[in-house]
């Protein structure tokens, strides 16, 4: 029976390690994203091009299986239309879990501000 916990126990941190992993791999990508849509070099981004990053950005995550919220990324993208507000947002929307180790819609906390 021993055994049988202390393999649980270790199940349970690599499977910890695996969803950090994913965790920073879905930043990567969403980052990634961010940055090649700056192809006019103005460090700034228009509604319209908000909307086809939000969109970008959706089909990205839709491979992970996360639910991404357009409506609240467009309106935290027009608070702060830079390529530096739109990372620092991104940052904010990492997929948070829930007590329950369940992962949590892709949204933006609009009220923390680490900058």
């Amino acid at each position: 029976v021993d055994s049988i916990v202390k393999l649980v126990n270790e199940n349970e941190e690599i499977l910890d390690a695996m969803k950090g992993n994913v965790r920073q791999k879905v930043l990567q990508d969403v980052i990634s994203i961010v940055v090649r849509s700056y192809r006019n070099n103005d460090m700034t981004i228009d509604r319209v091009e908000a909307k086809l990053l939000a969109l970008k950005i959706s089909v990205k995550l839709e491979v992970y299986g996360i639910v991404f919220d357009e409506e609240k990324f467009l309106h935290a993208v027009s608070l702060k239309p830079s390529l530096h507000g739109i990372i620092s947002i991104v940052k904010k929307l990492l997929p948070r879990e829930n007590g329950e180790g369940a992962v949590e819609e892709f949204v933006c906390d609009e009220d923390s501000d680490d900058e």
